[in-house]
């Protein structure tokens, strides 16, 4: 009995400081990566030393060099990056500017749902099946190329069947050269007003391109599956408690350039 507890604490420990040494890596990982327009999140305990208040938040890269920035007044982002990396195994920062603090959400953050989540998280296996996004993502970049591929063999069938009997007109020289995007598709189909010729031409390339359409939205409605499965859903229930807790596993989540929604970056080894 004696040494069953032994073996249950050395594992309980182990997890622990594994969990401890990933959230380092993660830490490290994201701030070498440094900010931009579509920031990566991080995990860290910030001191409010006004109130000697102590809170571990979530934050986005890009607000907490800012956050540094006003702190100590170092505009050289350089330095910011080497003194967060420096201190990435305590992640323990220190506080007192209130524009800083606002930078950091610190005041509204909370954390409320960490056991939830953490019973998700084991119950559905979610960290060893997030990688299964980036390699679908992966295969929907080779199916891309493909695809577009196969979009541009179709179009110079369909022009060199048309021009074996006549000259092609304007119209369908643009039409022909317009879908070789894929959202001329629905351009096309659905908004332009073109001639009875032009709708002629586009029911051949519908026709077609049909098989193919429907091969390549297979894999990305795979995609969405695997994205609602694993994260959206969650990241819709519990926010940023979600990306807060699965920060220790080594997940990291960015935000959307275009329209700010948070995404699923990776995992790291």
């Amino acid at each position: 009995m004696k040494r069953l507890t032994i073996i249950l604490t050395l594992i309980f420990f182990c997890q622990v400081s594994l969990g401890q040494n990933k959230s380092e890596q993660t830490f490290q990982k994201v701030i070498k990566e440094g900010f931009s327009t579509a920031p990566d999140f991080v995990v860290l305990t910030v001191k409010n030393s006004n109130t000697e208040q102590i809170k571990e938040i979530i934050t986005d890269v890009t607000s907490l060099f800012e956050a540094y920035r006003i702190e100590q007044q170092i505009q050289d982002y350089d330095r910011i990056s080497e003194y967060l990396i420096k201190n990435a195994e305590s992640r323990v920062f220190e506080f007192r500017t209130k524009e800083a603090l606002e930078r950091l959400n610190f005041d509204n953050y909370e954390m409320k749902s960490a056991d939830k989540i953490e019973k998700l998280i084991s119950k559905e296996n979610i960290i060893d099946s997030l990688p299964k996004i980036t390699k679908q993502r992966e295969l929907i970049s080779v199916k891309f190329y493909e695809y577009s591929d196969q979009r541009e063999e179709i179009l110079e069938e369909i022009k060199d069947s048309i021009q074996t009997k006549r000259a092609l007109t304007n119209e369908e020289i643009k039409i022909l050269s317009d879908l070789t995007d894929q959202y001329y598709d629905y351009h096309y189909n659905e908004y332009a007003e073109i001639s009875n010729q032009g709708k002629a031409l586009m029911k051949i390339w519908n026709s077609k391109i049909k098989p193919y359409n429907m091969e390549y939205k297979k894999h990305t409605a795979e995609l969405d599956r695997l994205e609602n499965k694993f994260f959206r859903k969650h990241y819709a229930k519990y926010g940023l408690n979600f990306c807060h807790i699965v920060f220790k596993y080594g997940v990291i989540f960015n935000s959307n350039c275009e329209n700010g929604m948070m995404e699923f970056n990776q995992v790291i080894d």
